[in-house]
């Protein structure tokens, strides 16, 4: 199987907005999971499985904290696809993200949300 990392935008200036780029990925990757998993693929989103861990517990929001954690799953990735959400290009985390995977070799790709793209 091969795994897919989803990076997409998060933090913002309101929790509004972040429970609204939340929902997003989580639907994109619950709709992607169902599509690519029949042609050996694995979604991941670090969105999607750290956002009520950091709600809940308080944990910090910015993307140098999470590097860590993005990295390593980049790391293992064979592809980094981006959601293009509001803010994408505007995001240090992705901008981050992207630097990391072409700076290992892993191929990037730019999503709409649309799944037959």
């Amino acid at each position: 199987m091969k795994l897919v990392y989803i990076a997409s935008p998060y933090s913002g200036h309101n929790e509004d907005l972040e429970q609204e780029r939340f929902e997003k990925v989580r639907d994109f990757t619950a709709d992607t999971m169902q599509d690519i998993m029949k042609h050996g693929c694995v979604p991941f989103s670090p969105i999607v499985h750290c956002h009520e861990i950091a709600q809940v517990h308080a944990l910090p929001k910015g993307h140098e904290f999470w590097m860590t954690l993005d990295k390593t799953f980049i790391r293992h990735a064979d592809e980094l696809w981006v959601l293009m959400l509001d803010g994408w290009k505007e995001s240090k985390g992705i901008k981050m993200e992207i630097e990391f995977a072409e700076s290992i070799m892993i191929p990037v790709k730019y999503c709409t949300g649309e799944l037959n793209e």
